[in-house]
C-alpha cells in the first residue's frame, strides 16, 4: 500500500510541475507561430449587420464596431491557434464561406444587443451587454471569427478558454488528435449539461488531465455547486487532483466520482481531503455494474471511518458495490457511532451478512440517519430479526431511518413476518422497499395486523417477491382498515383473478392509497371488472399501473367507463395489454379530461391558500390595534413609574440614614466578633494539641499492643511446634522401644536354642562316654548282638547323619512362643 501510496504522489508531483504555468502544458505552439501583427491584412470583410467588421489574419484577430469610437486599441493574440492552419493550396474564398458558415452553424439566433469589444485567448472577453455571457468560442483558425456570433445561451461562470482546456485534456487523456467537429459537439453538450449550478460530464472519457483541468477550472470558481463525474476514466490520479484542487473550492457540495476505477488507497487519500472540506456534504464513491469499478476493501473502510468521525458537514454518503466487506463494515459500524451529521448512507451490494447487524442497528439508533439502503445483500432471515428490533425501538432509542431499502435480500416469509410487526410500533419510518425477496407463502400473517395498525408507513414496495393469490387474502380486510398508506407496489409476482378480487375489496373501501402497481402479474378480464367496480367506489386513487397482464377487450371497457365517470383517476397504465386500440384511446382521452379537470382545482385551491392569507392580513391589523392599545398603556404606565420613581428616592433617603446607623450596629458587633473569634481560635489551637498529643499516645499504646500480641503468636507457634517435636520424640521412643523387645525375643530364642543343643550334646557326650567305658570294659556289657557287614554299615550312615540343630529345630515349634507383631508392641 505504501508504495502505491508513493506512486500516486510521485504522478501527482509530475502533474503539478506541468501544470505549473497559467497555460496547460497540452497547450502546444505549432512551428509556425509567427509574431503578432497589429495591422490589418489586405483581407477585409465589412458586414452592415450590427456595424461589425472584423479582420482575420494568420495569428491575430481583430474585431471594431461603431459602438467603439473610444477604443482605439486591438486584442492581438498571443499566439497561433492549435489546429494547423490549411494548406496554401486551398483557395481563400473557400476558406472564408468555412468562416462564415461555422458561425452560422453555432449561433443561429445570436442576440443583436451583443457587441464584443476585445477577445484574446488568454483573457476574458468584455461585453457591452449589462449581463455578459462569459463562455465563448475561439480556438483555431477555422473558428477565430465565431466570437462575433456566440450563441444566446452560453456557460455562465466558464471562459471559453476553461471549456478548451477541458476539451485538449481530455483528447490527450484518449490520445486522440483535436478535431474542430468533436470540440463543437463537446461546447454544445457543456451548453446542455452545465446549468442549475450542475456541471455532468458523465460516461464523457474524462481521465487525469482532464480531472485536472476542471480542478483548476473549479479552483475559485462559485457558480457551480454539483459536478458529476461518475463512469469516466480518471483513476486514483486524478480524483487525487481533483480533491487537491477543490480544497479551496467552497461552493461545491456534491461530488461524484463514481466508476472510476479507484483503488483502496486513492479512495482513502480522496476520502481523508474531503473528510476537512467545509463545504462538499454528498459524497458519491461507489461502484456501477459493468468495468472501472471502485475498490474501497478495509483501507478505505477505515477511511470513511475517520470521515464519519471527523466531519461535521457530511451528510450524504454512497460506498455501494465497493467491497468493503465484513472488516471494512466493522469500520462503517464505528465510525457511525460517533456520527451526528449523516442523513443518507447508501451500503448496497457489498455482500454483508447477518453477523454484524445487531452492531449497525445499535449505531444506527444513536445516529440521526433518515435513509438507510441495504439492497443487494444477504443478511437473510437473521439480519432482518436485528433491524426488526432497530424499527420497534428495541435498542435503547428510537429508530431515526425514514426510508429503508432491503431489497435482495433473500428475506423470506419469516423474515418478513419479524419486520412487519416491528412496523407495528414504529411512527417514524415513511418508505419501505422489500421488492425481490422469496416470500413464497405470502408477507407472513403479521402483515394484517400491520396494514390495520399503520399509522406511519405511506409507501411500501413488494415487486418481485413471488408473491401468489394464497398469500394475500389479508389484503381484503387490511386495505379497509389503513388509514396511512398511499403507494403500494405489487408488479412482478403471480397474483391472479382471486387474489386482485381480495385487493379490490380493499381498494373500494380504502381512503387513503393514491398509487397501485399491479403490472406484470397474471390479470385476466376477471380481475379487470374487479379492479373497475373497486374504482367506482374509491375516491382517492390517481395512479393505477397494469402494464404487462392479460387484459382484454370486455376489461377494455368498462375501465373505460369507469376513467370516464371516476375524474380522480389520472394515469392509467394498459400497455402491452391485449385490448383494441378504441377503447385504449377512449380511455388516454377520458385521462386527459381528468387531467384537466385537476389542475382546473388548482386554482380554487390556491383561491382558499388566498383567502387565508387575506384573514391573516385581517388578523395583522387586529394585532396591530392590540399594539396602539398596548402602547397607551405603556405611556399610562411610564407616568406611574415617574410617580413610584419620585417616591422611591424619598424612601431611598430614609433608608441611607438608617442604613448608616445599622452600619455603626454592625462594626460595634463585628469588633466583638473578632475577640470571640480569636478566643475561639487560642481554644480550637489547645484542643489540637491535645487532640494531637492523645493520638500519639493513642497510637504508641496500639504499637505497643500490636508487639505483645505479636510475641504471645510467636510464644504459641514455639509451644506448638514443641508440642508436636516431644510427641514425634516420644513416637520415636515406642518405635525404638518395639525394635529393642523383638531383639531381645530373638536373642532369648537364640539362647534356647543353644541350651537345648547343649542338652542333646552333653547327652551325646554320656552316650559317647558310655560307649567308651564299654570298649573298656566289654566284660561288664552283653554280649553284643551279631551283625552283618552290611547292616554295620548302613546303622553308622544313620547315626552319622543325626545332628544337634536338626533335632533343635524340630524341637522348636512345641517349646518356644512366636514373637508379636509391631501393632501389639505398640498398643
Amino acid at each position: 500500500m505504501l508504495l502505491r501510496r508513493k506512486e500516486i504522489e510521485n504522478s501527482w508531483n509530475k502533474l503539478e510541475t506541468s501544470f505549473s504555468t497559467n497555460r496547460s502544458p497540452i497547450i502546444t505552439t505549432p512551428r509556425d507561430m509567427r509574431p503578432v501583427s497589429t495591422q490589418p491584412s489586405k483581407r477585409t470583410k465589412n458586414t452592415t449587420e450590427n456595424d461589425i467588421s472584423f479582420t482575420s489574419n494568420r495569428s491575430n484577430i481583430v474585431i471594431q464596431t461603431k459602438n467603439e469610437a473610444s477604443l482605439n486599441e486591438s486584442a492581438p493574440l498571443s499566439f497561433s491557434p492549435r489546429i494547423p492552419r490549411p494548406k496554401s493550396t486551398q483557395p481563400a474564398k473557400r476558406m472564408k464561406n468555412k468562416l462564415e458558415n461555422d458561425a452560422k452553424f453555432i449561433s443561429s439566433n445570436r442576440s443583436n444587443n451583443f457587441i464584443p469589444i476585445k477577445l484574446d485567448l488568454n483573457d476574458s472577453v468584455i461585453y457591452s451587454t449589462p449581463r455578459p455571457l462569459t463562455a465563448l468560442y475561439s480556438a483555431s483558425p477555422i473558428n477565430k471569427t465565431l466570437a462575433s456570433f456566440l450563441p444566446q445561451e452560453a456557460v455562465q461562470g466558464l471562459t471559453l478558454m476553461q471549456l478548451h482546456q477541458i476539451y485538449e485534456a481530455k483528447c490527450s487523456d484518449l490520445n486522440i488528435p483535436l478535431l474542430f467537429d468533436q470540440e463543437k459537439r463537446f461546447f454544445s453538450c457543456c451548453f446542455k449539461h452545465f446549468m442549475n449550478r450542475k456541471i455532468i460530464l458523465e460516461e464523457t472519457g474524462i481521465g487525469p488531465n482532464a480531472a485536472k483541468a476542471i480542478g483548476e477550472t473549479l479552483r475559485n470558481n462559485t457558480e457551480f455547486a454539483y459536478l458529476y463525474l461518475g463512469k469516466n476514466l480518471m483513476g486514483d490520479i486524478g480524483v487525487i487532483v481533483l480533491a487537491r484542487l477543490l480544497c479551496k473550492n467552497m461552493s461545491i457540495v456534491h461530488l461524484d466520482i463514481s466508476s472510476n476505477d479507484i483503488t483502496p488507497e486513492g479512495a482513502a487519500t480522496v476520502i481523508n481531503l474531503i473528510a476537512n472540506h467545509w463545504s462538499i456534504t454528498s459524497l458519491n464513491i461507489s461502484s456501477h455494474e459493468g468495468l472501472h469499478r471502485n475498490r474501497l476493501g478495509a483501507y478505505g473502510a477505515a477511511a470513511v471511518k475517520r470521515a464519519l468521525t471527523c466531519s461535521s458537514v457530511l451528510g450524504f454518503l454512497n460506498i455501494a458495490g465497493t467491497s468493503i466487506g465484513t472488516e471494512g463494515f466493522e469500520y462503517i459500524i464505528e465510525g457511525l457511532k460517533n456520527n451526528r451529521s449523516l442523513v443518507s448512507l447508501s451500503i448496497s451490494n457489498n455482500s454483508l451478512g447477518p453477523n454484524l447487524m445487531e452492531k449497525f442497528s445499535q449505531s444506527i439508533v444513536n445516529s440521526n440517519l433518515q435513509i438507510l439502503d441495504l439492497s443487494s445483500n444477504q443478511i437473510g432471515n437473521e439480519g432482518s430479526e436485528k433491524i426488526g428490533n432497530m424499527i420497534m425501538g428495541a435498542y435503547n432509542g428510537a429508530c431515526p431511518v425514514k426510508t429503508l431499502n432491503l431489497s435482495k435480500n433473500d428475506i423470506s416469509t419469516r423474515g418478513a413476518s419479524y419486520i412487519f410487526s416491528s412496523l407495528r410500533r414504529n411512527s417514524t419510518l415513511k418508505t419501505l422497499n422489500l421488492g425481490n425477496n422469496p416470500m413464497v407463502y405470502g408477507p407472513s400473517q403479521q402483515f394484517f395486523a400491520f396494514l390495520t395498525d399503520n399509522v406511519c408507513l405511506n409507501s411500501l414496495n413488494l415487486s418481485n417477491c413471488e408473491l401468489k393469490s394464497e398469500g394475500i387474502h389479508m389484503f381484503a380486510e387490511g386495505l379497509a382498515k389503513n388509514q396511512a398508506l398511499k403507494a403500494l407496489i405489487l408488479s412482478g409476482n403471480e397474483i391472479n383473478d382471486q387474489g386482485t378480487e381480495s385487493i379490490s375489496y380493499g381498494i373500494a373501501r380504502n381512503t387513503n392509497l393514491k398509487f397501485l402497481d399491479l403490472s406484470s402479474n397474471k390479470l385476466k378480464n376477471k380481475s379487470g371488472i374487479a379492479l373497475a367496480q373497486a374504482l367506482k367506489l374509491n375516491q382517492t386513487l390517481s395512479e393505477l399501473n397494469l402494464r404487462e397482464n392479460n387484459l382484454k377487450d370486455e376489461a377494455g371497457q368498462i375501465l373505460n367507463e369507469v376513467s370516464r365517470y371516476n375524474t380522480k383517476i389520472s394515469h392509467l397504465n394498459l400497455d402491452l395489454n391485449p385490448i383494441s386500440f378504441k377503447y385504449l384511446n377512449d380511455i388516454k382521452l377520458n385521462l386527459k379530461r381528468n387531467q384537466e379537470l385537476g389542475r382546473k382545482k388548482i386554482v380554487p385551491k390556491l383561491k382558499k391558500e388566498i383567502e387565508t392569507m387575506l384573514m391573516a392580513d385581517e388578523t395583522l391589523e387586529n394585532v396591530q390595534w392590540k399594539i396602539r392599545a398596548k402602547k397607551k398603556e405603556y405611556e399610562e404606565w411610564e407616568e406611574k413609574y415617574e410617580q413610584k420613581n419620585a417616591r422611591l428616592e424619598e424612601i431611598r433617603i430614609e433608608e441611607t440614614v438608617k442604613y448608616e446607623e445599622v452600619k455603626d450596629e454592625l462594626q460595634a458587633l463585628r469588633d466583638i466578633n473578632y475577640q470571640i473569634s480569636e478566643n475561639l481560635n487560642k481554644i480550637a489551637g489547645e484542643t489540637h494539641t491535645e487532640k494531637i498529643k492523645s493520638e500519639k499516645e493513642i497510637s504508641n499504646w496500639g504499637e505497643k499492643i500490636f508487639k505483645v500480641t505479636d510475641e504471645i503468636k510467636k510464644f504459641e507457634k514455639q509451644r506448638q511446634n514443641l508440642k508436636e517435636e516431644a510427641m514425634f520424640r516420644h513416637g520415636k521412643v515406642y518405635e525404638s522401644l518395639g525394635k529393642f523387645r523383638e531383639q531381645l525375643e530373638q536373642e532369648e530364642y537364640k539362647k534356647a536354642s543353644a541350651e537345648k543343643s547343649l542338652k542333646i550334646l552333653v547327652n551325646r557326650l554320656e552316650s559317647s562316654r558310655k560307649n567308651s567305658s564299654s570298649v573298656r570294659s566289654p566284660h561288664k556289657l552283653h554280649e553284643p548282638k551279631t551283625y552283618l557287614a552290611s547292616e554295620k554299615l548302613a546303622f553308622e550312615k544313620k547315626e552319622m547323619a543325626k545332628s544337634p540343630l536338626k533335632e533343635v529345630n524340630e524341637a522348636k515349634p512345641s517349646k518356644l512362643k512366636k514373637p508379636r507383631s509391631k501393632s501389639q508392641k505398640t498398643k
